[in-house]
C-alpha cells in the first residue's frame, strides 16, 4: 500500500513533463506563423497610411521598422501605424538610405 502514493507521484511528474513538452512544441511550431501575420498586418496598416519606406520585421510580438532615414514626424507616424493588434512593442531602426550594390560606403 505504501507504493501507491509513490506511483501516483511518478505519474503526476511524468504527466507534467509531457504537458510542458507539448506546450513548447506548440509554441515552437506556431510562433513563425504569428510573426508573419503581425508583419503582414503591420505592412498593410503602413500602406493604408501611405507609408512605403518602413518595413516591419517581427521577433515574437515586437516589431522593428527599418528603412531609409526619415524625419521625426514621419518616424512617429510609421511607429503609430505599425502598432496593430497583437504587437507588444514597435521599435524604430531607421537608417541611411541603402546604397547601390557594389558602391563604396559613404
Amino acid at each position: 500500500m505504501e507504493g501507491a502514493p509513490r506511483t501516483q507521484a511518478w505519474i503526476v511528474g511524468i504527466a507534467a513533463i509531457l504537458l510542458a513538452l507539448l506546450a513548447l512544441i506548440g509554441i515552437w511550431t506556431t510562433a513563425p506563423g504569428i510573426e508573419r501575420d503581425l508583419e503582414t498586418r503591420a505592412a498593410a496598416s503602413l500602406a493604408a497610411a501611405g507609408i512605403s519606406n518602413a518595413h516591419p520585421a517581427a521577433h515574437g510580438r515586437t516589431l522593428t521598422l527599418t528603412g531609409p532615414a526619415r524625419d521625426a514626424a514621419a518616424a512617429d507616424a510609421a511607429l503609430a501605424a505599425a502598432a496593430v493588434f497583437g504587437v507588444r512593442r514597435v521599435e524604430a531602426a531607421f537608417g541611411a538610405p541603402p546604397s547601390a550594390p557594389g558602391a563604396p560606403p559613404t
